[in-house]
């Protein structure tokens, strides 16, 4: 074999044998962000129940509120990334 017949760029060249390993870690992970962000929005919005009408205590509900909810949108379209990686991959 020459080195010229080597396709660097070529992902079949990959180990097979990880990318279970690699899938399901991942898979865990991105599903332990979802659920931790899901809990978050919980907590937010029994702070906002809990606030009744003091502004400070509100606004800090609404903040935890948005914040949960772009990290549960950044968690499912990293996992929509890494899915779409790894099956291109292998």
């Amino acid at each position: 074999m020459r080195l010229g017949d080597l396709n660097l760029l070529n992902s079949t060249n990959l180990p097979k044998t990880n990318d279970n390993v690699i899938k399901t870690v991942l898979t865990d992970t991105f599903i332990l962000l979802g659920a931790i962000s899901l809990l978050m929005i919980v907590i937010a919005g029994l702070r906002y129940i809990f606030a009744r009408g003091n502004a400070e205590a509100t606004a800090q509900a609404k903040n935890m509120i948005t914040y949960s909810v772009m990290g549960l949108i950044i968690a499912a379209l990293a996992a929509s990334i890494v899915s779409v990686v790894l099956n291109r991959a292998g």
